[in-house]
């Protein structure tokens, strides 16, 4: 009985998955920048989705040549084709090609999981 409700449960998720997936919701764990009250960034997941551009005070998870990548910021500015990220101790650029997405959820302690298998 238990085995059935699992397998209910998981065929559900994926359904899900792929629902939010064909709409344009990636999944995303950035090694590196802004945290919250709940931990830090690499300690979370966050549920992004892709925009057509990026202004200031939005918070992205992007690709950026700093330590790790991605990373979490808030876009302080965008100019001549670059976006410039406010990290937590620094700044990074990078381009709106490498933006995976804006931030739209946090899904805390989820990424520490998600780090012990390699992801």
């Amino acid at each position: 009985m238990a085995f059935n409700n699992l397998k209910k449960f998981l065929a559900g998720f994926v359904v899900v998955a792929l629902v939010l997936f064909i709409f344009g919701f990636r999944l995303a764990h950035p090694q590196i920048g802004l945290s919250n009250a709940l931990g830090s960034a690499h300690s979370s997941l966050m549920i992004v989705k892709k925009a057509d551009s990026y202004k200031s005070g939005d918070k992205v998870v992007a690709e950026a040549q700093v330590g790790k990548s991605p990373v979490l910021g808030i876009v302080a500015g965008t100019e001549d084709g670059s976006i410039e990220l406010i990290l937590e101790n620094g700044v990074a650029r990078s381009t709106p090609e490498k933006v995976k997405g804006k931030l739209l959820v946090v899904i805390p302690f989820l990424g520490t999981l998600v780090g012990f298998v390699g992801l």
